[in-house]
Order: structure tokens, then sequence, then C-alpha cells
């Protein structure tokens, strides 16, 4: 069965607690139809499609100076849920950081990441937190070649590997994105219908 694809982009850090609340709402809600019926393993349909978040620049997402201190506190929050159980329901998140510091990312968050690519940092405190203080394993700092990086996954069986990662033109990005991107519906980020479920 071929399913509908979507990218929705927030980019207004007064929407990230309400698009993080709707989401943990989501996996609660699902969570509660496979108690209801009985399962335990979710399968992705068209009713409940899989969802695929990215966190680009979380440092910055985290710590926004426009979002008060309670509201960067429930946030944290938020995603602390979502990277603890929603892989169980048809979630994933990628955060993804420049910077990828020990103050940046809470450390809730960053423990419950099991799948990691690490590619070139400049400094060791980086190196540390990026790889849980398994630099002697992965040392990014020893990186040189574009795309390389080491890569922690249940492909790799706990272990760092280090690798390169396919560089693609523009031109081949565009038409990638033109050939997956139609917009479904999703009722748990339509905040102004009046069916939301978030």
């Amino acid at each position: 069965m071929e399913w509908s694809r979507c990218a929705y982009v927030f980019d207004n850090p007064k929407d990230f607690l309400r698009v993080g609340e709707a989401l943990v709402n989501e996996s609660e809600r699902r969570y509660l139809e496979l108690k209801q019926s009985g399962r335990s393993i979710f399968k992705p349909n068209v009713k409940h499609p899989s969802i695929f978040l990215v966190v680009d620049e979380c440092p910055d997402f985290f710590n926004s100076t426009e979002l008060i201190k309670a509201q960067r506190i429930a946030l944290q929050e938020c995603f602390v849920k979502l990277s603890n159980k929603a892989r169980g329901c048809g979630f994933s998140v990628c955060y993804a950081s420049q910077s990828p510091l020990v103050e940046a990312i809470p450390g809730a968050i960053r423990n419950n990441c099991g799948n990691r690519m690490v590619f070139k940092l400049n400094s060791p405190e980086m190196a540390k937190a990026a790889t849980s203080d398994r630099v002697e394993e992965a040392n990014p700092v020893l990186l040189t070649m574009p795309g390389e990086g080491f890569f922690l996954t249940d492909a790799t069986s706990g272990y760092y590997e280090r690798g390169r990662v396919l560089m693609v033109s523009d031109e081949e990005r565009e038409r990638v994105l033109a050939r997956t991107c139609n917009k479904p519906y999703l009722f748990a980020l339509d905040f102004d219908n009046p069916e939301y479920r978030g």
C-alpha cells in the first residue's frame, strides 16, 4: 500500500510547544488504542501513519529566548516523553546540532538516542557529548573527508563504525522532494480544525 507523505515546517518558537504537546498527545492516543485493542505492536497505516520529526539546530529550539522559562521546560518535557516511548507507536525523532554540547541538548533526550551519526567536530568537549563519552571508539575530531562520520545503529551491534554518507546534488534532492511530498491530512497537527485531536 502506497501512503501519502508530507512535510510540515515550524520555524516560529511560539509554535514549538504547541507542536510538541500535539505530538505527545498523538502518541498517548495511539498507545491507548493499542491497549484497548489488546495489541502490543504498533503497525503504521493510513489512519496512523509513521511520523518522522526532525528538530534541526535543537540547542536553538530548546533554549529559544522567545519562550519564557516555563515554556522551555514544558517543551523539553514533551521531547523527553517523545524520546522515551514514541518509537513504539510509529514516531521517529531526529535531533540535529552543529554544537552537541552537554548544556545544549538535555541529557534525558540525548540518552534516549540509540542511533547516532557524528560528523566532524572541532572540540574534544563536543566529541565527548556527541559520542556519550566514547571518544576512544569514535573520535570525530579526527575525521577529514567530506561526508565522513561515525555511525551507531542497530546494525552496528552497539559499536560506532566509521563510514561516509552519499552526497547528492541540489537537483537530485529537489527531484526526490517533488516525488514524495504530497500533503495528507493529519489531525494531529491541524490546530484550527474543530476535530483537532492534539
